[in-house]
């Protein structure tokens, strides 16, 4: 809160100032405009203004003149737990924006970031903005009618895998098929909850995929198994993989038994299909381990396309490879993917940023052949709407302020 960064402000200042003589320059001045109790009175002994002609600088302190209370340097009152849910002054005083980087070295934008690890003000979210999913992935929501997954692994529905308890239960004993369909449904939801944005705010695209994180949560392997991406994606880059390619993505996204991640893996280790797969795998012994694998990639060999995975992470942004294709603006970059070599097809993605600008474009156009043959009807007079709160003759009010205004 900006009252409380103000004391945090004031603070140091006091703190600095019992070893050196305080700030005088323009940000400890402000600091003293913030901090201290202020009077309006010129002829006071103990204003903090040495040496100056106070009437020269009356501007500069609409407020009152800073003053040392008895002598002594005592910031003005302030709230303290419980009374208030956070320390700040009592009268809300609070820093100049425009201050902010000569007291603390940085706009107000990036405090939190610098010092605390966090956001103070948020920026201003675009219309069509979706956060990536930071931390760990949600388990995939099942539709609402209930409807069970349909098994894509039958070979492996009767092969169990005890868990190392003892007098090991029903419930203790996890059936593989059942176990390697949910891990296959939760991957589709999966790598779309972890699809990142652009860096650079300032681009036409603002979110890769314009799906909200919830409806990600839902998504299976029959949503995103399609060259059809618009219900997916806003922005990628694409080209056909070579089979070696596309086995190389595979074994990033389903490493073999014994696989441990390193430190520096991105994306995957906080997916919780490849938590729950890597688990399940190193269970097994290394023949079933590998016939599951094998399932696992013939399966992959049907969908239309896979992230194109590297050593380190799901998604790679980089631009630098010319050969993938982006669309649909080839200049704005996006997350890379494979299409199948095997199937082959080219995938299809609308720009839905150019559509959206022809479609306001013509509805403003609409508008304003609507008020063009208002006026007519109306003789040539002319409608104009008057923003709240501004002065106009005719208004009816006594304080000239009000509802909107109509001539």
């Amino acid at each position: 809160m900006p009252s409380t960064l103000a004391l945090v402000a004031g603070l140091v200042y006091q703190i600095n100032s019992l070893h050196s003589r305080p700030q005088d320059d323009s940000a400890g001045r402000t600091i003293q405009r913030t901090v201290y109790p202020l009077t309006h009175n010129m002829q006071h002994p103990n204003i903090l203004v040495p040496n100056i002609d106070l009437s020269r600088v009356l501007d500069q302190y609409p407020n009152g003149f800073p003053y040392a209370l008895a002598g002594s340097h005592f910031i003005t009152d302030i709230w303290i737990k419980p009374q208030s849910e956070r320390f700040k002054f009592r009268d809300g005083r609070s820093i100049p924006g425009d201050k902010y980087q000569q007291v603390f070295g940085c706009g107000i934008e990036e405090i939190g970031r610098k010092f605390f690890q966090s956001g103070t003000y948020h920026r201003r979210v675009r219309q069509g903005y979706v956060p990536q999913r930071k931390g760990y992935t949600l388990k995939r929501r099942i539709q609402a009618d209930g409807e069970d997954i349909p098994a894509h692994f039958e070979a492996f529905a009767e092969m169990e895998v005890p868990m190392e308890v003892n007098d090991a239960g029903p419930e203790d004993i996890t059936m593989v098929g059942a176990s390697l369909d949910q891990i296959w449904q939760q991957y589709a939801s999966d790598i779309l909850q972890k699809v990142g944005n652009p860096r650079d705010r300032n681009r036409a695209v603002v979110s890769y995929s314009h799906l909200a994180q919830y409806n990600r949560q839902q998504l299976s392997i029959d949503d995103i198994n399609t060259l059809d991406l618009d219900q997916l994606f806003t922005q990628i880059q694409w080209r056909r993989a070579s089979q070696a390619e596309w086995e190389k993505s595979f074994n990033v996204l389903f490493p073999a038994r014994g696989y441990e991640p390193g430190p520096s893996m991105k994306h995957l280790t906080s997916c919780a299909y490849y938590n729950n797969y890597l688990d399940l795998i190193n269970q097994l012994s290394e023949e079933n381990a590998l016939e599951i694998r094998n399932a696992l990639s013939a399966k992959s060999r049907t969908l239309a396309w896979v992230p194109a995975a590297i050593s380190d992470r799901c998604w790679d942004y980089r631009t630098n490879d010319k050969s993938f294709i982006a669309i649909p603006r080839k200049d704005e970059g996006g997350p890379r993917i494979y299409i199948n070599p095997w199937v082959g097809g080219q995938p299809n993605l609308t720009d839905h940023f150019e559509q959206d600008r022809i479609a306001l474009r013509d509805e403003e156009e609409e508008d304003s052949e609507e008020e063009a043959a208002g006026n007519a009807a109306a003789g040539g007079v002319q409608v104009v709407q008057v923003a709240p709160g501004i002065a106009a003759e005719g208004n009816g009010g006594e304080d000239g302020l009000g509802d909107d205004f109509y001539v």
